[in-house]
């Protein structure tokens, strides 16, 4: 009888020795520091035709949520449907400013019954709204009283980068002022690695400087030479000129910034959420190709935390 347990517990620990994981299954296994998103923007075009197709197809490359920017001709209600079916949740949502204040409580009630817990202002008027420009008081205001119906909700708001918001001012970045003088409490920063870069600024620097107001950023990369019209898409300032002849969007990873650093940096800072944009194709890759090139990158890049 003694024979035969000592037989059997010599059966179960080999097993047990065999099916151990490798150290590199139990990497890959490991919770990933951040959940991983993408601004849908990035997929703009193939979201207009097949929005269907695009969310099933992010569901299936690993994408934990999606940034919004607009419905697509969807009602809310069905695209939260959508989203819910392939895995995505809705992390947060690029709304215009005018559009907020047209109705700020019910915004803030929309964005929340979709399970948002930010909602960010894309874009500022760097001469009417931001600080030393004529409106800046004004601007100020319409945040405090966005802010508080989205407060209400559960909901943070948050301001994107550009380039611009790091010109200084006194010495201090345009970016500190602003977030100073609303309040932190108000409004918190959306980095975006890009544009902070191209302004001259180390975007995992930022984001080690602002510990704990930076909970989802915009992850993305480049090549070339700033100069140009790089706004041309946006269609707000800037919109004449030529782009330019070598600045390009890139997959995370494949361009000029330090991926793994400004994910050790975001993991210092408390950052939940890393949002993947890339505002165009390259390459001649498609949007989707390109969206998953960067979430292969990142989930790399994860294993060197």
């Amino acid at each position: 009888m003694k024979k035969l347990l000592l037989f059997v517990l010599a059966i179960v620990v080999l097993t047990a020795c065999k099916s151990a994981p490798k150290s590199e299954d139990k990497a890959a296994a490991s919770p990933a520091p951040f959940k991983v998103g993408i601004q849908l923007y990035s997929l703009r075009g193939d979201c207009e035709k097949d929005l269907e197709g695009v969310l099933k197809a992010l569901g299936e490359m690993g994408y934990d949520g999606v940034e919004l920017a607009g419905f697509y001709q969807y009602s809310p209600e069905d695209f939260k449907k959508l989203c819910d079916k392939n895995g995505l949740k809705i992390i947060s949502a690029h709304v215009g400013k005018d559009e907020l204040l047209k109705d700020p409580e019910g915004q803030a009630k929309l964005y929340a019954s979709l399970g948002c817990k930010y909602i960010a202002l894309p874009w500022a008027d760097r001469k009417m709204e931001l600080p030393l420009a004529p409106g800046y008081n004004f601007y100020l205001d319409d945040l405090r009283k966005i802010s508080l119906a989205c407060k209400k909700e559960g909901i943070q708001l948050l301001y994107h980068s550009h380039d611009f918001e790091f010109e200084k001012i006194n010495g201090k970045d345009l970016f500190d002022v602003l977030l100073d003088d609303a309040g932190k409490d108000v409004l918190q920063p959306e980095l975006d690695t890009c544009w902070c870069h191209v302004a001259g600024t180390d975007p995992s620097a930022f984001l080690r400087e602002h510990k704990g107001i930076c909970k989802i950023v915009h992850f993305k990369d480049y090549v070339g030479t700033p100069g140009g019209n790089m706004y041309a898409l946006i269609g707000k300032e800037d919109k004449g000129g030529d782009k330019s002849e070598t600045f390009e969007y890139r997959p995370l990873g494949d361009g000029k910034l330090d991926l793994v650093d400004m994910l050790k940096a975001a993991k210092e800072s408390g950052t939940k959420w890393v949002i993947v944009e890339q505002d165009e194709p390259s390459e001649g890759k498609t949007t989707l190709e390109c969206a998953k090139k960067s979430i292969k990158n990142v989930r790399k890049a994860f294993k060197k935390l």
